[in-house]
Formats: C-alpha cells, sequence, structure tokens
C-alpha cells in the first residue's frame, strides 16, 4: 500500500476520486475476496464494459440508422486524386468513394504508413486473457492485482482474468503458457474457483513509444485522417478521439491542443 501513496496523490491531485480501504471494506465490496488482502483503493468512478461485444454492436446500429453503412473487407489501398484520397479499395475488388478517409484500425494502420509518407513507429503488444464461463465465484468490481499483474473483471460471459504484456507481431503465434500463469495466480486468491472450459483469448495493443496516440492529418493526403495507437485505452478514449477527428473533418478547430498527438514528432 505505501507504494501505492505517492500515485493516490498524484490522481487526487488530478481530480480523481479514491478510497483507501482496509480489510473490512473490501469483505463489504467483494465477499469472495474476505480475508486475502488487508488494504485496498477504491476509484468509485471507474466504470466498466461489461459485454464488449453488445457495445460493439450498439453503436454499429447507432451507425447504420444514422445513414452509415457497414462493408466488410480488408483494404487494399487508398485511391489517390492530386493531393487526396478518392476512397479505399478492399482486396476484393470493391472500392468506396470517400470524401474523408479516417484510419483508425489499430496496429492494422501500419499498413497504409508508407503510402502517406510517414514514419511512426507502432509496434504490437500482446495481451492475454482467460474467461471463466461458470466461475462459481462472483466478483462485482474490476479488481485489479499490480503486484499479481492481473485484473478480475466480471463480464455477462464469464469472469474474465487478463494481465501480462509482449511485444509480439500480428500474426505471431499466441504464448498461452502465459495464460497458464494468470491463471495460476488467480487460483491463489479466488475460493475454490470453477477453472472448467475456460477460454483462451489474445489481443494485440498498437503502442507507441511515448504511449500517446496519434490524432492528426496526413501532411501528403489532405483529407486522409490519423487516430491510433491508444495502447490499453483504446475504448476509454475512443470517444474522445472521435470527437476531435470529427472536428477536424467538419474544418473546425479541435477543442484539445493536438501537437503532442502529431504523427511527425518521432520523425519531424
Amino acid at each position: 500500500m505505501d507504494q501505492e501513496r505517492p500515485h493516490l496523490a498524484f490522481r487526487t491531485a488530478l481530480g480523481f476520486k479514491a478510497e483507501v480501504l482496509d480489510a473490512a471494506a473490501i469483505a463489504d465490496l467483494e465477499p469472495a475476496l474476505a480475508g486475502t488482502f488487508s488494504h485496498g483503493l477504491l476509484f468509485p468512478d471507474w466504470c466498466s464494459v461489461s459485454d464488449t461485444e453488445g457495445f460493439i454492436a450498439a453503436l454499429t446500429r447507432s451507425f447504420i440508422d444514422q445513414g452509415g453503412v457497414r462493408g466488410r473487407g480488408q483494404v487494399k489501398r487508398l485511391d489517390e486524386v492530386v493531393d487526396h484520397a478518392s476512397g479505399v479499395t478492399l482486396n476484393n475488388g470493391v472500392r468506396y468513394a470517400a470524401d474523408h478517409v479516417v484510419i483508425a484500425a489499430g496496429l492494422g494502420s501500419r499498413a497504409f504508413l508508407h503510402q502517406l509518407g510517414v514514419k511512426i513507429p507502432l509496434a504490437g503488444i500482446a495481451g492475454y486473457q482467460v474467461l471463466l464461463p461458470t466461475p462459481e465465484v462472483t466478483i462485482h468490481h474490476s479488481v485489479t492485482l499490480p503486484d499479481g499483474g492481473f485484473c478480475l473483471s466480471p463480464m455477462t460471459r464469464g469472469l474474465q482474468i487478463a494481465g501480462t504484456m509482449e511485444f509480439a507481431r500480428p500474426n505471431a503465434e499466441p504464448n498461452f503458457k502465459r495464460t497458464d500463469i494468470i491463471l495460476e495466480k488467480a487460483r491463489k486468491i479466488l475460493p475454490r474457483p470453477q477453472m472448467a472450459n475456460f477460454e483462451y483469448g489474445v489481443g494485440y495493443r498498437p503502442y507507441l513509444p511515448d504511449t500517446k496516440p496519434v490524432i492528426d492529418r496526413s501532411t501528403r493526403l489532405s483529407n486522409v485522417f490519423l487516430a491510433f495507437g491508444h495502447g490499453q485505452l483504446g475504448l476509454t478514449l475512443g470517444a474522445t478521439t472521435g470527437r476531435l477527428i470529427a472536428q477536424m473533418v467538419a474544418g473546425r478547430v479541435p477543442a484539445k491542443n493536438l501537437e503532442p498527438f502529431s504523427a511527425a514528432r518521432f520523425f519531424p
């Protein structure tokens, strides 16, 4: 707990609410963890998404209801006319015309950097997770264990245990020994968890050396916008990034200073 106090003071100074918990308070909030921890921190404004598939489906429905069209396929190239993009062509030959193009493909955004003439050291970091469909233990909050390097998250499909990261290529073979490690750590704190029929998973997060995303306009194709490199915070920062990109697309001055997120900051 002592090592967390400087971070707690920093968060508090930035306006984040935090409460220090003793063993009894932890037991009240998470009975399944009673007697396991002597101290903890509660962030009462911390929110999480328990149904990621449903969340994405709802966003898609909203987009389509407002006149959007969803296309499926891998983008082969950006089509160019003079100094701007006229659309995109998919590997299957289908072409979509566009007045503006937003590159927001996470790690997949690297495929467009050469065409855009920009050097960005975008790296993939693999994060591992295990889903217990019938854990036979109830966790009410997202519980992060910094010393153990993993997090427990209640999901609609079960209990998710996520943690450990490693640099990896997008198509690299997953190293599921890492999920065995976090499962073993979870066994030490969860009372008789049901570990049968669990599901392994891995996600490749787009990271940049300074941990800040790229939110910018292409200097080569004036109607192409860049929005990627959010690391583990894609869901958290997606709405803010979308709002800033929308402001630029509409020709308005962005509500935030975007110089720290420039695409040229690594290789001016």
